[in-house]
């Protein structure tokens, strides 16, 4: 709630591609629509901080944000500064932890997951299949979160087997809620 991927966008990639999950998916339709990722998942800071102020943590909190720090021109430390920036506004208090590739693979892509919030590049994937499996199935490879969530694991589960399109297409989506609604992935452009 605290961050608009799309306000970074237009500010870092000059409206050069889109805000997902990064799942990739046969056609567009296949993600979920931004109009539904903005109005329940993203751009509302006010929310963010009232979201905030009723978990009874002290503001501002303390928030670890690890940063893979192989970029390429000047968009990745203006991507940062946004971040940091909406992150502070709505009441955390982040720290920066840059790390080379091969820091950042260990402990943030390797069995580690020693990072409370993470922004790099991941895995590299081609098919829907290798992507859920391999980063947000719970067994997964990567399992970038590291979490252990059964009922996405099913859901996952259930759209590899699906071979009806629009209901693979509406497993796909919900799968993308899902993701979001537990924070486990987002993907800024």
């Amino acid at each position: 709630r605290a961050i608009d991927p799309w306000d970074y966008l237009d500010i870092v990639w000059s409206g050069e591609g889109f805000a997902s999950v990064g799942i990739p998916v046969r056609e567009s339709n296949w993600l979920l629509d931004r109009t539904d990722m903005r109005q329940n998942f993203f751009a509302d800071p006010r929310k963010a901080r009232q979201l905030l102020l009723n978990s009874g943590l002290t503001l501002p909190v303390d928030l670890e944000v690890t940063v893979r720090t192989d970029q390429i021109g000047d968009r990745h430390p203006v991507l940062e500064k946004n971040l940091i920036s909406d992150l502070t506004d709505v009441g955390f208090n982040p720290e920066i932890r840059r790390m080379n590739p091969m820091q950042f693979s260990e402990l943030v892509i390797g069995p580690i997951k020693d990072f409370q919030l993470a922004v790099g590049a991941i895995p590299p994937t081609s098919t829907t299949n290798s992507y859920l499996f391999g980063l947000l199935h719970s067994q997964g490879q990567w399992n970038l979160s590291g979490h252990s969530d059964a009922q996405l694991d099913l859901m996952i589960e259930a759209q590899s087997a699906e071979f009806d399109e629009i209901a693979r297409r509406d497993q796909l989506i919900n799968i993308q809620r899902r993701i979001l609604e537990q924070a486990y992935l987002f993907s800024p452009l």
